[in-house]
């Protein structure tokens, strides 16, 4: 083999690797919902691997959707950088990648092996979505972790119940007192 036929073979091997894309479908969201997953490296010192994975849900009502994601990161040679996770909002299609896709918003986070499992929530009606994760892995490789779960936001007229029973115990407690 002629040292010209090896070092296209060695890029097409590297450039075969230096992006990884994973689609998931979680179906409709359970109370939580995990996926982790080991990026694969370069190889190398200094080869740097970008990855994009999307994980699609849907949600039959309106939910407080908390997730995290966490990245393992030991000794520099094993680590994910410059790592981002977004929610996007399949659009009026109701299927993604047709274009009319958009960012839900303020539902961009950071991660990376020093922010620990910082929760974020957000608010979602019901509808279909997708946590995109996005990041660059250190010279062998990545781990990272998504966690989401979700609870159910109380309708208004549960919310208003509550506050008039508070006020009746305040009513109560007071009139007490005096007597």
């Amino acid at each position: 083999m002629s040292i010209r036929k090896f070092v296209v073979a060695l890029s097409a091997t590297f450039a075969a690797f230096g992006a990884q894309a994973v689609g998931y479908d979680f179906g409709t969201h359970d109370p939580i919902a995990e996926a982790s997953f080991t990026i694969p490296g370069a190889g190398f010192v200094g080869g740097v691997t970008t990855f994009a994975d999307t994980f699609v849900f849907s949600l039959d009502q309106a939910y407080s959707v908390t997730s995290t994601v966490v990245a393992l990161n030991q000794a520099g040679a094993i680590g994910i950088v410059d790592g981002e996770y977004s929610i996007l909002a399949a659009g009026g299609d109701s299927i993604f990648s047709t274009g009319d896709d958009f960012q839900v918003p303020l539902s961009t986070f950071s991660y990376d092996g020093t922010t620990g499992s910082t929760p974020h929530s957000v608010v979602l009606d019901a509808g279909n979505y997708a946590y995109v994760v996005t990041g660059k892995t250190t010279d062998f490789g990545g781990y990272y972790s998504l966690i989401s779960t979700v609870s159910a936001v109380p309708e208004p007229e549960t919310l208003g119940l509550m506050l008039a029973g508070l006020g009746l115990l305040g009513f109560l407690s007071r009139r007490r007192a005096r007597h």
